[in-house]
């Protein structure tokens, strides 16, 4: 029976090293007076993770872990939600790390009562060495969520829903506009994505928004696969394949989709050789449209 307190979901797929590391952050949070529990979500069924989850049960005494046996991100999400015996969830990627205060900061704004979704301000922190390609990508606010150091509502007219690698939100949404759909999201090394788009447009159009809680501070960090083309260019292609299983619903739909494509695939091929250097840019939105290209054939 659910209650009111902070479950927080963490999905892992074999990370050792970055849950190890998200680990040692949430012990270091400040949690007095909260009423917490730590879901570690096995979706790999790793004895390691396992043992990681031993050996913390004497720091964090609340702390258990689940096997899903299902790949798949949206698998592991929907199994840590099930298992959560509090009312709020605190959704969690295995690669990011918390300000100290940020628990607090969050549970207080979620204790006033105002509403069912809180995000903290998430962001990824950039190394001096980046190149320019990797700085523009992360310049269009990719796996962060971020409106600065204020606290304010944003309503569901927002185009920017929350990004699941960090965002609060009462159990009865995952009931209501659940489950989250694996059909969408990452699994067996194909980067889909947008299922935790696709569930909180769903509560957006019931007119329920965001509580931003900007001075809690979450930082997503980018791992070494996530700082090569090789990665964005395979996120490109299959980001194009959730885009047609997301919104294209119908022949013509996913027609129109082939029609676009057949003239911003070669756009965007020729902008690379024009402006060299914003090729990445166009090349990422080339490939793109080809996985837009294959999804919307395999309809047909």
């Amino acid at each position: 029976m659910s209650s009111l307190g902070l479950s927080l979901v963490v999905p892992t797929y074999g990370r050792v090293g970055l849950l190890n590391t998200l680990l040692d952050s949430i012990s270091n949070c400040d949690v007095e007076g909260i009423e917490t529990e730590l879901i570690v979500v096995d979706n790999k069924d790793e004895e390691s993770i396992r043992d990681i989850c031993r050996l913390r049960s004497d720091v964090y005494p609340n702390l258990q872990c689940v096997v899903e046996a299902n790949p798949g991100l949206s698998n592991a999400r929907n199994c840590g939600v099930n298992s959560a015996r509090y009312d709020y969830i605190l959704m969690l990627d295995d690669d990011v790390t918390f300000a100290p205060d940020c628990l607090q900061l969050l549970w207080r704004a979620i204790a006033l009562g105002k509403g069912k979704i809180y995000c903290p301000r998430l962001v990824t922190p950039r190394m001096p060495n980046w190149s320019k390609w990797l700085n523009t990508r992360l310049d269009s606010g990719v796996g962060q969520y971020d409106f600065g150091q204020v606290e304010k509502y944003i309503d569901s007219c927002s185009a920017k829903t929350p990004v699941g690698a960090a965002v609060v939100f009462h159990r009865v949404l995952h009931e209501q506009f659940g489950p989250f759909d694996p059909n969408l999201d990452r699994n067996k090394g194909q980067l889909l994505g947008g299922s935790e788009t696709k569930f909180f447009k769903g509560i957006f159009a019931e007119g329920t928004g965001v509580h931003y809680v900007g001075t809690a501070l979450v930082n997503h960090h980018l791992t070494q696969e996530k700082q090569k083309r090789a990665y964005w260019l395979r996120q490109a292609f299959d980001g194009g394949r959730s885009y047609v299983r997301m919104d294209c619903k119908t022949l013509l739909h996913r027609a129109a989709t082939l029609v676009e494509a057949t003239y911003k695939i070669p756009c965007n091929l020729i902008m690379c050789c024009i402006r060299p250097g914003n090729a990445f840019r166009h090349l990422y939105s080339a490939v793109a449209y080809l996985g837009r290209t294959k999804e919307s054939l395999l309809w047909w």
